[in-house]
């Protein structure tokens, strides 16, 4: 969640027929096949040779979601003499269901796979009995080919949720799923915009949940039967100010816990647009007295709560709580683009620009009750690592501190950190320094900076500590590129420059 934003990376892709080809054939095992060994294969076989020069961000020659879940080990998987049958050898939990969702996929000849799927199997002996059905639709149009699931919880919040049952919505927008269980479920779909085997709010793309109150939520259906008309209505993301959703925020800590005050706001590693605003935003909340804390994210469509200590910054002791009438975002942006901000996006590689607010003595120095806007701009100049704090006064917009520091400055901890690109630029190998607290599942990609993915650097579970990553970038055109690591919810990034 401390990326504040949807993590629906591992979901949801849509393709577009009119660009697509290639077939999916067979499935082994069948949809909905049941009572499976928990050492087993799965398979896909294609009516083509695949590309399998390809790797989408799971790191496998096709684009997949759900294969990243701990009751899944995949121990390998291996690739046909015709180039036409992908294998899955796994390690499945006994008495569990599994959905995979077959994203994407491309052939040797550069033909797009023409629809997703979704490959549903168990361990159990028998499969549910009941179905949910309803549509799809998007500024009043229906969406077809988009993939479709049922969530235990809500996967924008705490630890995500656990996809039970996927499908993909028909001509006209129609869903259904089958093989339902009895279970209180989450109706989630998404719509990958750029088309590059990612859902992320900075590319526009589009979510959708059940949401019949209209409250910005993602509602909950109780299947006790076969349920129709669960319809779901996707919206596409917009970057917004740190107050735009301010109110609807208070709303909901409020109504959590009467007693609690807003600590902090960030962008965490949510992209700053030039004007100020971010694709999402975290809202740190505490109940000091009962020295419970806990964050809201929002962003243009939805806000979610999460209460997970493990995910939550930990602020200094004696932390004050801030005020609810503060200068926007964007205002405190246009301070410090002209207190040298512009400079630093004009005349060195900027890798990121972060923005917090509340009380951070911590980070700017002043008396015990001073709030600030903080903006930090993180970039690469002569070859070296610069850091530009700015420093501003969160009720009059005075410039409290403008000072560049030569080595990063260590924000309020997310759990999950970049720690260190070198060299950056760099000529053909670079070595990528990371911290994970907890141990996870770790995914790290390279973008370019149009979203399309270049390759995939790890995949897989990581023990909690400091780690290290190297990209031999041989055989990579030069250019800026886009370092993403993904453990559990949290999100980070960094740009990396290959120059030759």
């Amino acid at each position: 969640m401390l990326r504040y934003i949807l993590p629906l990376a591992a979901l949801l892709i849509l393709v577009p027929a009119c660009f697509a080809q290639l077939t999916l054939i067979s499935t082994t095992p069948a949809d909905h096949t049941v009572n499976l060994p928990t050492t087993t294969t799965f398979s896909f076989t294609f009516s083509a040779a695949l590309d399998t020069a390809i790797r989408y961000p799971q790191g496998y020659p096709i684009g997949t979601a759900e294969m990243m879940q701990d009751s899944m080990i995949v121990e390998n998987y291996m690739i046909s003499a015709d180039l036409r049958t992908i294998t899955f050898s796994v390690q499945l939990t006994a008495n569990t269901d599994f959905t995979i969702l077959l994203l994407t996929a491309r052939s040797a000849t550069g033909q797009l796979l023409d629809h997703p799927h979704a490959l549903n199997f168990s361990t159990r002996r028998t499969s549910g009995i009941y179905s949910v059905s309803g549509n799809i639709t998007m500024s009043g149009n229906f969406i077809a080919d988009a993939v479709v699931g049922l969530f235990t919880y809500p996967p924008f919040g705490n630890d995500g949720g656990r996809l039970e049952i996927g499908s993909v919505s028909g001509t006209g927008g129609n869903y259904t799923l089958s093989s339902v269980r009895p279970g209180v479920y989450y109706p989630i779909c998404a719509l990958d915009a750029n088309h590059n085997g990612d859902i992320r709010n900075e590319d526009g793309d589009g979510i959708g949940f059940y949401d019949p109150n209209h409250d910005g939520h993602p509602d909950s259906i109780v299947v006790s039967n076969s349920l129709t008309a669960i319809n779901l209505v996707m919206s596409q993301a917009r970057p917004i100010t740190a107050r735009t959703q301010l109110p609807q925020v208070l709303q909901m800590a409020h109504q959590l816990d009467s007693a609690a005050v807003l600590l902090a706001v960030m962008s965490g590693d949510s992209v700053i647009t030039p004007d100020g605003r971010a694709w999402n935003w975290g809202y740190l909340f505490a109940n000091i007295r009962a020295q419970r804390n806990f964050m809201i994210g929002a962003n243009s469509l939805s806000m979610e709560m999460d209460t997970n200590r493990d995910h939550l910054p930990q602020f200094p002791p004696g932390m004050q709580p801030m005020p609810i009438q503060f200068i926007d975002s964007d205002s405190a942006l246009a301070i410090a683009e002209r207190e040298g901000g512009g400079w630093f996006r004009a005349n060195t590689i900027l890798n990121h620009v972060n923005m917090m607010g509340g009380n951070l003595t911590v980070i700017v120095p002043g008396p015990a009750n001073q709030m600030s806007w903080v903006v930090i701009y993180q970039a690469t100049m002569n070859d070296e690592d610069t850091t530009l704090v700015v420093g501003i006064d969160m009720l009059t917009g005075a410039v409290l501190t403008n000072d560049v520091r030569e080595t990063p400055v260590r924000t309020l901890p997310t759990g999950f950190a970049i720690t260190a690109v070198s060299p950056n630029p760099f000529n053909s190998t670079t070595t990528i320094h990371y911290e994970l607290v907890t141990a996870q599942t770790v995914r790290a990609a390279i973008y370019d900076l149009e979203g399309r993915f270049v390759t995939t650097l790890m995949n897989g579970r990581v023990s909690a500590g400091s780690g290290v990553l190297h990209w031999n970038a041989t055989g990579v055109a030069s250019g800026v590129y886009l370092l993403r690591m993904q453990a559990g919810q949290q999100i980070v990034s960094r740009k990396l420059v290959l120059v030759k």
